[in-house]
Order: structure tokens, then sequence, then C-alpha cells
């Protein structure tokens, strides 16, 4: 099959189908759904949503799962250069044709309903994965998860990577409020893995009721270990995985090596593998844990003979872990500098906040997109926290040719906020393969 469009085109087009880039509902991608007959996926499905951590966590899963030679489906959002990073069958990124075509069959059966981008882009992937011998598929929720599209796919485990304060016009403006909304991809008597600290014991309560067996830390977790008995290169640290199996006992996986993410990301990928149907060997597990690697999160470029750090932390709990690891690493420095920039949505107020304590000088600009936060906003972020080192430019390409003439072995920049930031600023160091 060979459609018109160019996959660009059809991306244009995407974005005239719905007046609103956001409607929650689960009825009109529903009948797009059942029209295109992709609701009754075969593989086994394990859905994830989170305010955070949600694309490292896959990431985790499907490295782990593809050492252990399965078949994997991963659909995630958003990208940050070609929307092909949507979409991975068996590692690989899907190619513009595949993606051409399943728009065209989506459009087709439409039925001129109204669905949203990121609606259409849910069903094409669906419709893509119908098509695969997959043995498993990995879902990655939008936004919340009660009313988000991915939620028209019954998964057989539901994972919840974090709970934060974001998207409040959507999910609410509480801790509780937010949890009800992501913990609703979960189904009766199916698996539900939790990796959150702060589930509100009603809303922990509630789930108990409904899905079997449900999994949430301390129950499982990462930690270091120093027997002497056991030989290792003692320059790394050596970590033991602790959880729990399917049956309720308790497991443990040795010797893990150091790994790029986030160790919470890691243990709870961990802990979602014990509820999988297939057996995987713990050299796989070993080496896809030591080789999983996401771009934008945490990621050191050598430029200019300066350490540069890009990430796409946008809310405060983003922002409250990043500050962490900053404040273990800026020691080694004498100053750290800052490039920011975000969308208008996001509390950069709350951002700034936690970060302004392992930060010594501050440089906003704003985004070339209409959802972009102006100039102004930005600058309000930096005067309500009291930040007096600021520099402001008119673009973000302008503060990173500014940060380009920096040659200093002694300096950190961190180039953070939006997945647009961390996508323009890794363009600009070469750094897109």
């Amino acid at each position: 099959m060979k459609t018109g469009r160019s996959l660009n085109g059809w991306l244009v087009y995407l974005e005239t189908l719905h007046p609103a880039e956001i409607e929650l509902g689960l009825d009109r991608v529903r009948r797009v759904a059942e029209n295109a007959g992709v609701l009754s996926q075969e593989p086994f499905i394990v859905t994830v949503a989170g305010t955070n951590g949600k694309g490292t966590t896959i990431a985790a899963l499907e490295s782990v799962l593809l050492k252990a030679g399965l078949r994997v489906g991963v659909f995630t959002s958003p990208h940050l250069f070609r929307y092909n990073e949507r979409v991975r069958i068996n590692g690989q990124m899907v190619s513009d044709q595949p993606l051409c075509d399943s728009f065209s069959e989506i459009d087709k059966v439409r039925d001129n309903i109204p669905i949203t981008y990121f609606e259409f882009s849910t069903l094409s992937a669906l419709w893509l994965f119908a098509r695969q011998a997959l043995d498993i598929i990995l879902l990655e929720v939008g936004l919340g998860g009660r009313l988000d599209a991915v939620n028209i796919v019954d998964p057989d485990v539901s994972v919840l990577t974090s709970i934060g304060i974001d998207h409040t016009d959507w999910l609410g403006s509480t801790i509780d409020a937010i949890a009800r909304e992501k913990v609703a991809i979960g189904r009766k008597g199916k698996p539900f893995v939790c990796g959150a600290d702060n589930l509100p014991d009603t809303v922990s309560d509630e789930l108990m009721s409904v899905v079997s067996p449900f999994v949430c830390r301390p129950q499982f977790g990462l930690r270091t270990v120093s027997d002497s008995s056991i030989i290792s290169d003692s320059s790394k640290p050596r970590w033991v995985w602790q959880g729990v199996s399917e049956q309720g006992e308790f497991v443990a996986i040795n010797d893990l090596p150091s790994t790029k993410i986030p160790l919470v990301n890691a243990a709870l990928a961990l802990q979602v593998l014990q509820f999988l149907p297939f057996k995987i060997s713990e050299q796989a597990v070993l080496e896809g844990i030591g080789t999983v690697s996401v771009p934008g999160r945490l990621q050191w470029v050598d430029f200019n003979d300066t350490s540069i750090i890009v990430d796409v932390a946008h809310n405060e709990q983003a922002a409250t872990y990043l500050a962490a690891q900053l404040a273990k690493i800026r020691l080694k420095y004498n100053k750290v500098i800052a490039l920011y920039s975000a969308l208008q949505d996001k509390d950069s107020v709350a951002v700034v906040k936690a970060l302004r304590g392992v930060i010594d000088r501050w440089i906003v600009a704003p985004l070339d997109t209409p959802r972009g936060s102006t100039l102004e906003d930005l600058k309000a972020s930096l005067v309500l926290n009291q930040v007096d080192d600021a520099q402001y430019f008119a673009t973000v390409r302008a503060a990173l040719l500014h940060l380009s003439l920096i040659n200093d072995q002694k300096t950190l920049i961190i180039v953070f906020g939006s997945f647009y930031t961390v996508a323009e600023a890794l363009q600009f160091y070469g750094c897109t393969d």
C-alpha cells in the first residue's frame, strides 16, 4: 500500500482534525478503534502511566525484553526529533511509509469523528502492532490515565511510575485527584505495579480491592552491596534488586551493573518483569539494564571542552530529582549555568524554586512554538524566586550560541525544560543520532 501524502503531510493534516490539542474522553477514540479493529490485540500488553519516568521505565523494559529475544512493540510520546520515534517495533523506529499507511487506514474508518493528534497517533500505533507477530506491547499513557486514549486497551499489567503536580487543568490540583486519574489504567484481577511512594492511602485501598496483585514501593527496590566474598570491580557500584514474584514470594537479582537511568525506574522495570509470562534469563536482565539509555534524560554532551547536561525536566517533581543529581556533582565545578525554557502550561516558578540552590547563573529564552512561555513569564519565574544572576535572550538558539563561547572545564552547563528545549539543544550540539 502506498498513500499519496508524505509523513509530514499527514502530521500537518492530523493537527486539523480537532479544534483542541487535548480532549479527554474515550467515546470518540473507542468508536474509531472499533471501526479499525485494533482493540483486540493478541500480544501481552503493559500500560505505563505516571507524571515522570514513563519513557525511561518503558525503555528499561524494552531493553531487557529485546536482550531476551522477544518481539516487542513500543508506543511512547512525545518525540524529540522525528515522529517515528513514537512507534518502535523490535527496537527499530517504524519508517515513514508504514506510518502513512496506518494514518490512511485510520482516516478511512474515522467516519468524520473528530479525534486529536494524540488519539490518532495511538490508533496508528495499535494498527501497526496488530500487523506484526509481537510477543508484548508497551504503551505509554499520554496524559493522566482514566480518559487517555491509551486506556481503550485492556492491559495485562498496569504500571504507575510516579505522581506529581502537573497538567492541573486536566487532572486536578491535588495528589489525590491526580492519583485517581492515573490508577484508572488498572484492570480487575490484573497485576498493578506502583513506583510512586506518595500514593494516597485512600486511593491505594480502593485500588487493592480491584487489581490483583498490587505491588508498591517499598516492596521492591535496589540497594548497594559491599559483600567482600563476591569478586567484582570495586570502583563501580554493585546493586541487588529485591522484590516479589507473581506468587508473592521474595525474589532477588544480584550483581546488577551500574545503569544510566534513575534507579527508581530500573527497580520498577525489574518488578514489572516478574509479572510477564516469559522466561527471561538473568543475563538478559543484566545486559538490558546495563545498556539502556534514554536521550534527553540527564544526557551528557561534550562540546568545546565544556561539560553539558541536557534534561527534559519540566515539572516540579522532575526538577527536584534533577536538583538532587546536580548536588552530587556540582562540587567538581566552579560554576553551574542553566539554560531554561518551558511550555506555558508548566509551573516555572516551582521548577526554578526546586533548582535555584544548585545553579549559579540562569539563562532563559522563549521557545519558538505557540505553546511556549513568553520571555516575560520566564523572567517572572526568576524574579519570584529572587534569582539575581540571570540573562535573557530572544531565542533558545541565541542563548545556545552565547553558551558556546564558554570554554571552561570547570563550568557545567545544564540545558533543560521541555522536549522542545532539549531537542533544539541536541540539534545545536550535533547529537541527533
